[in-house]
């Protein structure tokens, strides 16, 4: 079974000593603290999916080479738990140079289509969020809005539903460009999240930097940030629900971290989110090979 490994420590400042990680035998081996006779928790690499480093830590480059080896990214947080970079396997497809050839041809005759279904997606699953809260005003809104957005989203439909969704979560005041303790929470989420879909895009011998909608010179994960749309309400309802106040301390990082090995459906069945994404970008592929019209997306159970 894939694991998510978080050395970041917390937002606390009681949760901050030092963490050495080692490799022996095809595994991690983790102690915390500085005393070389302290325990050690041994993980396979084989079943580390996203390796999650912060800023006190002790490791080699071997530690790394082993996780990407088996196909794991490694992601690493800055000082506020923002994504600062993120390491991919180069190896996880036989096939990635054709599946590349391909993404680069076919993907700008069928980026408008898709880009429209993510985001009706997105804001369906916002809108259920929001009514599974009593929310039933708002949450009516945005499925009106959902059905308007049209291939592309020329309109930006998603941006509107936006300022309607955030402040009806977290209150009139709520701004996502702030560095309240729920942005510090939802922050990390999204890293989280943005990592697992990057290591499945590769998985599928994709290239994480052809996107649909996103682009940019500096953006070299853009398809991961187009296919984790409709997957960013299940980070928002688990911050939600958290306890307030909240705080990214290990508890509330345990829960989010939970959330990738939640249950969702996907096309018809229920599978772990770690997982519906590897059959997500599979289905990108199938797109791309003229095999259906649409993606396998991950929905809200």
């Amino acid at each position: 079974m894939r694991r998510i490994i978080d050395l970041s420590g917390s937002a606390s400042s009681h949760d901050a000593g030092l963490v050495r990680v080692r490799i022996d035998k095809g595994c991690l081996l983790i102690a915390h603290g500085i005393d070389e006779d302290a325990e050690e928790i041994r993980v396979p690499t084989h079943e580390v999916a996203v390796l999650v480093l912060g800023h006190r830590l002790a490791l080699s480059g071997a530690v790394l080479g082993a996780v990407s080896a088996n196909g794991g990214a490694v992601l690493s947080l800055d000082d506020r738990f923002r994504p600062a970079g993120l390491m991919l396997p180069v190896a996880g497809n036989f096939a990635h140079a054709a599946r590349l050839r391909q993404q680069i041809d076919k993907l700008p005759a069928c980026a408008h289509r898709l880009w429209q279904q993510l985001v009706r997606s997105k804001i369906v699953a916002q809108a259920r969020l929001l009514r599974a809260a009593d929310d039933y005003a708002i949450a009516d809104r945005l499925d009106t809005m959902a059905d308007a957005v049209a291939p592309g989203d020329p309109a930006n439909v998603e941006a509107t539903a936006a300022r309607l969704y955030w402040p009806a979560l977290f209150g009139a005041h709520f701004r996502r460009d702030d560095t309240s303790p729920e942005n510090v929470m939802l922050n990390y989420g999204y890293a989280v999240l943005r990592s697992v879909v990057a290591r499945a895009v590769c998985a599928a011998g994709l290239h994480p930097a052809l996107g649909l909608h996103h682009h940019g010179a500096y953006d070299s994960f853009a398809l991961a940030d187009d296919l984790m749309e409709p997957a960013r309400p299940i980070i928002d309802q688990l911050v939600m629900t958290l306890p307030v106040p909240r705080e990214l301390d290990r508890a509330g990082k345990r829960a989010i971290l939970g959330s990738m090995l939640a249950d969702v459906d996907i096309g018809g069945h229920s599978a772990r989110l770690i997982e519906a994404y590897e059959q997500t970008c599979t289905s990108l592929r199938d797109v791309l090979a003229g095999e259906r019209p649409l993606l396998d997306l991950p929905a809200l159970l």
